[in-house]
């Protein structure tokens, strides 16, 4: 009975393909916090790690009574991780903060490699492909001198 109510194409005989259904406006609104908290993660982090300090900015802002949050900065985010893996019973959120966890590695193996063969240019994707494997192949002496270089 389906067969009669879809529209049918008159030169092949065939019926029609029903257009695809696009994300709902929720879904990609998801998608785009948890990029920007992927973001802010690892930027965060690598702030922390190399450049300054954040956490001596936010506990001069806070006042004095406060500053045991910062303290125990690392066991709060335990147990928030905590409570949302707790909570998260959909496949959707583990994979969120799956996401989150290994965003730089999304970024050099996915990411960059689908902006290079967008590009279209082999030279650059091969220089790319060049950088990686000479990073990786080489990561010891890549230690070694960025300690050299921010100590």
């Amino acid at each position: 009975m389906s067969d009669a109510i879809q529209p049918v194409n008159a030169t092949t005989g065939t019926q029609a393909v029903p257009p695809a259904v696009k994300p709902s406006l929720l879904r990609r609104a998801g998608s785009f916090v948890t990029e920007v908290l992927a973001i802010v993660v690892w930027l965060y982090l690598l702030i922390e790690l190399f450049v300054f300090d954040i956490d001596q900015v936010f506990r001069s802002s806070l006042p004095p009574s406060y500053s045991w949050i910062i303290d125990f900065k690392f066991v709060l985010i335990l147990a928030t991780v905590a409570l949302i893996a707790m909570f998260a019973r959909r496949w959707r959120s583990w994979s969120k903060l799956t996401y989150i966890a290994l965003y730089p590695l999304i970024v050099v193996f996915w990411r960059v490699p689908f902006l290079l063969l967008r590009q279209r240019s082999w030279p650059l994707a091969i220089a790319f492909i060049n950088a990686v494997a000479s990073f990786f192949g080489s990561i010891r002496y890549n230690l070694l001198v960025g300690a050299i270089f921010f100590a």
